[in-house]
């Protein structure tokens, strides 16, 4: 059976996703074990996400998914919701396999040094990223894949040539992922939601000021 997109509903997306598919699906390659994992890792972090926020929100993910064959461009109606769901499943990804593989990772290759061992591993490596995809070599530049990193990490711990990405200004650290999580509720389907919903449960900010928070989104253009 071939589907079109333009024919698919909300109610029958619910029916077949509840009646027929499985929770999660991976598509394994030959990637080393650690990015295996990682992807699992950022699949089940959509799996706690759906638990959290229900099959209303979730199902019009899939719906919005599937009529764009992916991401889309980040123009059409949803796409503000797709930059909550691959933000916070990409953070999650790169956090936990970090914690499981530390400095034991594939990403340095052969023969690189300790301080390459150390700069590359997993949980580092959302520090130098803006979108996820960048010109000039994708057209398409609004998942805010270094947000909720931003958010959490101490800059002031960087190992040496870990840099921050150049239009962002990150002078906010310590959020949890707990808060993280907790932000994300059935109504924040957009950043700016996300930001208010937030600052509403860790009204303190942590320690940072309301400008240094601001500044971090308005930077990721928010």
């Amino acid at each position: 059976m071939v589907l079109q997109a333009a024919s698919i509903t909300l109610p029958f997306l619910t029916t077949y996703f509840t009646t027929f598919l499985p929770d999660v699906v991976l598509s394994i390659s030959d990637n080393p074990s650690d990015i295996v994992n990682r992807t699992t890792y950022h699949e089940l972090a959509h799996a706690v996400h759906y638990r959290k926020v229900g099959n209303g929100y979730w199902i019009a993910e899939v719906a919005y998914t599937i009529a764009h064959f992916g991401y889309g461009d980040g123009t059409a109606p949803g796409a503000d919701r797709v930059e909550v769901v691959e933000t916070w499943a990409n953070e999650m990804g790169y956090y936990l396999a970090d914690r499981y593989y530390g400095l034991n990772h594939s990403i340095a290759g052969t023969n690189a040094t300790t301080a390459d061992i150390e700069r590359l591993r997993h949980g580092n490596c959302l520090e130098p990223h803006h979108f996820k995809y960048s010109p000039p070599d994708d057209p398409i530049n609004f998942i805010p894949w270094g947000l909720m990193h931003d958010l959490a990490d101490d800059n002031n711990s960087n190992p040496i040539g870990l840099l921050e990405h150049s239009s962002i200004t990150d002078n906010v650290k310590d959020f949890t992922l707990l808060q993280l999580y907790h932000a994300l509720t059935s109504d924040v389907t957009s950043i700016p939601t996300f930001r208010t919903q937030l600052a509403a449960i860790v009204p303190d900010l942590n320690s940072n000021t309301q400008t240094d928070f601001n500044a971090l989104f308005s930077s990721y253009g928010y």
